[in-house]
């Protein structure tokens, strides 16, 4: 069954899209592209679409991004400027390489730690930021990433941030099978590959309110879609009377999150209790 698209790239098929994210792909990477392309097309799609089309000169700072987004961002979605920032080199964000498919002036690639440093970036300086699939990684400080965030928004900004959803129905399931609720949760030996701390909706929408952001828009989605055994598990008859009153936000059980936000003012100085201690 072919799935309906909608959204501002609704005209375009998963294939074609696909082909657009694997253009700009660097060729010793390919295979890894195209199997994470493949994978993630439901929120790559909707990433597009909450990124939205730029309005005249606008820029855009994409936090963990690979280069390949690129020629979306600027030639499809109108960004005059991007900013592409990662903790590590790699051939991904090689810009002699995706010079051959972007104006090399319209974007930069930046290396810096994003838990620890100061965004090389001017107060203010873009108009929407992505953050995706990226803050459950950080095994250090989540909130300078993201008070950093803000500072480099111009107010009334967006940010638009992806992240797994531990209170998800597959996250359910892998509890009450006995296994480890996280996606993942194993030991690598690289930095930053596990994922350090999955989040629920209602924490994404306090550490956003922290850093100060508002007017924030949130869903969460699957890749595929959920089995049926899977959503009896949070439906309101299957849980222990003592649980029922605890489901406020049992509409949420979609595998990822996705929210989106609007700076409205610079984040709070003191740390969050909820989350630091």
């Amino acid at each position: 069954m072919t799935r309906e698209n909608h959204g501002i790239l609704a005209n375009i098929s998963d294939a074609d899209l696909e082909n657009n994210l694997l253009a700009a792909a660097h060729p010793e990477r390919a295979d890894e592209t195209r199997n994470h392309v493949r994978e993630h097309i439901v929120r790559l799609r909707l990433l597009f679409d909450s990124v939205g089309q730029a309005i005249g000169n606008q820029t855009l700072l994409d936090v963990g991004g690979t280069g390949n987004m690129l020629p979306l961002y600027i030639d499809r979605l109108g960004y005059s400027r991007v900013a592409m920032a990662n903790k590590w080199r790699s051939l991904s964000l090689n810009a002699e390489h995706l010079a051959q498919f972007v104006d090399p002036e319209k974007f930069r690639c930046d290396y810096f730690d994003a838990e620890t440093e100061k965004f090389p970036y001017d107060d203010g300086s873009f108009n929407t930021a992505v953050c995706s699939e990226v803050i459950e990684h950080l095994k250090q400080d989540p909130a300078h990433m993201l008070a950093e965030i803000n500072r480099v928004l111009k107010p009334g900004g967006r940010l638009i941030l992806t992240t797994p959803n531990i209170t998800s129905v597959f996250a359910l399931y892998r509890v009450l099978s006995g296994a480890h609720p996280q996606v993942w949760s194993v030991y690598t030996g690289k930095d930053g590959d596990r994922h350090n701390r999955e989040y629920a909706p209602a924490e994404i929408i306090k550490l956003l309110q922290w850093a100060g952001f508002g007017d924030t828009v949130l869903r969460t989605f699957s890749l595929g879609k959920i089995p049926l055994k899977l959503k009896l598990i949070s439906s309101w008859m299957f849980l222990p009377w003592t649980l029922r009153g605890q489901t406020g936000m049992a509409q949420h059980r979609g595998e990822y999150i996705m929210a989106v936000s609007v700076k409205q003012k610079s984040a709070s100085s003191a740390y969050p209790e909820w989350l630091y201690g």
